[in-house]
């Protein structure tokens, strides 16, 4: 009973948002931050700096990026929390809610220190989030070699449409960002019309450089390496226990086809 009383409260909660303001998009489903469910619908508001629509989670995710403490990512929520419950979005109770969730997020940490010349080479791609700009492809390899100005070279290759399908590459460049660890780098493809760089932070390195797992500052993007087309399964699942506790989200990470060694 109570838990049908919820899903009643989530959708009238639609209805009445919807109602009230009939530009903000139909609730899809609940908030959540760092895996913590909110209970309030992430709905899309305006945005008067941009003239465009945004969810709440987008702008959570803006509180997230680059922020290097709690107390920063809490304000930040914190602000936007208060703005809702003046704009009638929300109620004081949601309002709590959404504070408590963000007590359980957690800066992104990189690894301590990269060592870019043992990094270099290939790497399989075992598990990802999938990228709507790029979609499913199988067969991914990232492959790195150290250009003479010390950038590196960056070649990703994968297939559309399964193994058996059509290949597809892109080269681009990538430069350290964070000369005391290595550990952040910015990757951009300017052959390919794409200049603007992406964040590349290594947060997992195996010793022995076996495995990789790579981010950026809000976490909207994942990437799980090898050396190998495979992984043992014990590694895998160590991995994703881990990211699951630095509020990835599991559900999300899609395995990659790989060719059998």
């Amino acid at each position: 009973m109570k838990k049908f009383a919820s899903v009643l409260f989530c959708v009238n909660l639609c209805l009445t948002i919807s109602a009230l303001y009939p530009c903000l998009a139909a609730c899809e489903e609940p908030l959540q931050i760092c895996n913590c469910d909110t209970g309030v619908m992430d709905v899309e508001i305006p945005s008067t700096a941009t003239e465009m629509t945004v969810t709440m989670s987008d702008l959570i995710e803006e509180c997230a990026s680059g922020t290097k403490n709690l107390g920063n990512f809490q304000s930040c929520v914190s602000k936007l929390t208060n703005e809702w419950r003046k704009d009638g979005l929300i109620d004081g109770r949601e309002k709590g809610a959404i504070q408590r969730c963000a007590t359980r997020f957690t800066p992104v940490e990189t690894v301590d220190y990269v060592d870019v010349e043992r990094y270099l080479g290939l790497w399989y791609q075992i598990a990802s989030y999938i990228d709507p700009r790029i979609g499913d492809l199988a067969g991914v390899t990232a492959e790195y070699t150290l250009n003479q100005d010390g950038t590196v070279k960056v070649v990703n290759k994968g297939i559309v449409g399964g193994l058996d399908g059509t290949p597809v590459m892109i080269e681009g460049i990538a430069r350290v960002v964070d000369e005391e660890t290595n550990a952040k780098l910015a990757v951009s493809f300017p052959d390919f019309g794409i200049t603007d760089e992406a964040e590349y932070w290594i947060i997992e390195l195996a010793e022995d450089y076996s495995y990789a797992v790579v981010t950026n500052s809000n976490r909207s993007s994942l990437f799980i390496l090898s050396r190998t087309p495979t992984m043992e399964e014990s590694v895998y699942q160590d991995i994703i226990d881990r990211l699951t506790m630095q509020c990835f989200d599991p559900g999300k990470i899609i395995l990659t086809p790989q060719p059998e060694e």
